[in-house]
């Protein structure tokens, strides 16, 4: 089947997490052959905030995409995190599916997860960052050869790098960081501004253009 062998190639790595997943947003067939992977009667439970409870519903790959993009679950598309969280429910989908096929999944997006979680402050992140998978180019850019120690030595140096970081000098947010990017570029922080007890103004710089950007940050 034209969409096994596919689903397979990206279980296995032979396509890139982003690709495959633009793909299932995009191709239909492919999502439909998916969807007719879950087991019948499989559910998918979230805790709802506005309700104030845990909803349960039927699983869908749609609302597995969604869920997974929270950010308390996996993170916005183009994060390592939310790779992995994909990655793995796919790869289980199909084991349950075809349990006496032999399959051997990729363990790049899993090493990335890790390497993203443990070199990334948690003062960087948000929609922009994602979107242009800032975090994600910068782990490929290592060399594999190094050692996991030495991975995550090179990738926390290299991060601050991109981002501008020296010293201490980095905003302290009251809500998940948002930094802004421009052009694909991660702009470098200024100050912080006091509005009141519970908002804040991040200053930052575009270091090509000298432009500032101001981030509202409030609870």
């Amino acid at each position: 089947m034209e969409k096994l062998s596919l689903v397979v190639d990206y279980i296995e790595g032979r396509v890139e997490p982003a690709i495959f997943e633009q793909m299932l947003c995009e191709d239909v067939a492919l999502y439909d052959f998916l969807q007719s992977l879950v087991p019948c009667g499989k559910e998918i439970g979230d805790y709802d905030v506005q309700l104030g409870e845990y909803k349960v519903e039927p699983y869908t790959i749609n609302g597995i995409l969604k869920q997974y993009e929270a950010l308390d679950q996996g993170g916005p598309k183009g994060t390592p995190a939310y790779h992995y969280y994909i990655h793995t429910e796919i790869v289980n989908l199909v084991r349950t599916a075809f349990p006496d096929m032999q399959i051997t999944p990729d363990d790049k997006p899993k090493q990335r997860k890790w390497l993203a979680m443990e070199a990334c402050p948690d003062y960087i992140g948000g929609k922009e960052v994602a979107e242009n998978n800032i975090i994600g180019k910068i782990l490929d850019g290592i060399p594999q050869e190094l050692s996991k120690t030495k991975k995550l030595q090179e990738a926390k140096a290299r991060i601050k790098a991109v981002f501008h970081i020296e010293g201490k000098n980095y905003p302290r947010w009251i809500q998940p960081p948002e930094w802004p990017v421009k052009n694909g570029v991660p702009l470098k922080y200024i100050k912080t501004i006091k509005i009141e007890s519970e908002y804040v103004q991040h200053y930052f710089e575009d270091v090509a253009s000298g432009e500032i950007r101001v981030v509202d940050d409030f609870f």
